[in-house]
């Protein structure tokens, strides 16, 4: 391969890169609102909002300032630091068949003031 045509798939890899970095930090579709997908609603995610905090589901490419900035601005509150779990898919069976779950990525907010409420 010629040192000029690697030059140029270099340079459009760097390019594709960058694209998708910017992408993910404005959040396609509606901007970094759009990385908070829906709120996570269990019996621990309840009892955690008895502590100001509150859980969420999330886009799986997001990072943690991201998922600050999206809900400070959705919900009007305070952010004092987020903690993100990943869960992995897991395969399932019925009988014979097998079929696979998918993973998620929840985030576990802590306020630093402000209270969401969920309707």
């Amino acid at each position: 391969m010629s040192a000029r045509l690697f030059k140029r798939k270099e340079a459009g890899v760097h390019a594709q890169e960058a694209n998708r970095a910017a992408s993910v930090s404005q959040g396609v579709g509606g901007g970094l609102v759009s990385l908070v997908r829906n709120p996570h609603i269990s019996e621990k995610s309840s009892r955690l909002a008895e502590r100001n905090q509150y859980v969420f589901r999330v886009d799986k490419g997001s990072t943690k300032p991201q998922i600050k900035r999206a809900v400070e601005k959705l919900y009007n509150v305070k952010v004092r630091r987020v903690a993100i779990v990943s869960l992995p898919g897991k395969v399932k069976r019925l009988g014979r068949t097998e079929g696979f779950r998918p993973g998620l990525k929840k985030a576990i907010v802590t306020l630093r003031e402000g209270k969401i409420e969920f309707t």
